[in-house]
């Protein structure tokens, strides 16, 4: 069994301020195939719109950047427009002291849409 998301110490941004321009949007959660939870949080920064999904580590220690982002196009959270699609993941530890993936993914910018998700985002 996987440990979910603990994401219980985070204080969404609702506002940007002088010292950081980012943003809160919404956030959705739900199980992988495997029966892993994930959890997924919208936001914006200098003109970017970026999705990042939490989910356990187990057994997938060693994942690339690559090996995420084929990850989470295969369980259908996002789609790429242009092959190969780009992730970015670190691990953390969430509240509850678990290692989890933090892989953030550009949505699309001001100008250009990068990634279509089939998230179903809830408002903070």
């Amino acid at each position: 069994m996987y440990p979910a998301p603990d994401r219980s110490n985070y204080v969404p941004r609702r506002q940007s301020t002088t010292d950081d321009g980012s943003v809160d949007i919404g956030w959705d959660a739900g199980v992988l195939a495997d029966g892993r939870s994930w959890r997924a949080e919208a936001w914006a920064d200098s003109g970017m719109t970026i999705l990042t999904f939490f989910f356990s580590t187990l057994g997938l220690e060693l994942a690339t950047d690559a090996d995420l982002a084929a990850l989470l196009a295969r369980e259908g959270l996002i789609r790429y427009r242009t092959a190969p699609g780009r992730a970015n993941g670190t691990v953390i530890d969430d509240a509850a002291g678990n290692p989890m993936w933090s892989v953030s993914v550009v949505i699309g910018t001001e100008d250009e849409t990068q990634v279509e998700d089939t998230t179903r985002l809830r408002p903070y």
